[in-house]
């Protein structure tokens, strides 16, 4: 609907960033928190919504593999707030979209194929 729903916030670089989420509270002012946001909107949403439905679609694991794709030309979502909380995300978007999904090579990676690719194949196209 084009509302700002909540924003993830960085600080930092390297081994030492780290990640805060706030919503607007209504008056101008953040809400350090998500509570009360029961399912989380994929990330790139407006993007993904506007892209042609037969493209096909990359699903990553992380904002800045998004980014990356996208400067490349692609168009790439994922999850809000990582891997840990794919089962928090609103995937009906990409019901009968062809969607391809890049995990990072890791165990972190394997464990949020497993997990988003079973949530997927119920939603995707092929």
């Amino acid at each position: 609907a084009g509302e700002l729903v909540f924003q993830v916030c960085r600080y930092g670089e390297g081994d030492g960033k780290t990640f805060r989420q706030r919503r607007p509270d209504g008056n101008g002012e953040w809400l350090w928190n998500i509570k009360g946001i029961d399912q989380l909107p994929l990330y790139n949403l407006p993007t993904v919504l506007a892209a042609d439905p037969n493209e096909r679609l990359l699903v990553v694991a992380g904002e800045k593999d998004v980014e990356t794709l996208t400067e490349a030309g692609f168009t790439a979502t994922t999850s809000a707030q990582g891997a840990g909380s794919a089962h928090r995300t609103d995937w009906s978007p990409l019901t009968g979209r062809h969607l391809v999904l890049i995990p990072d090579n890791d165990k972190s990676g394997a464990d949020y194929a497993d997990e988003v690719g079973a949530i997927l194949s119920e939603v995707a196209s092929d």
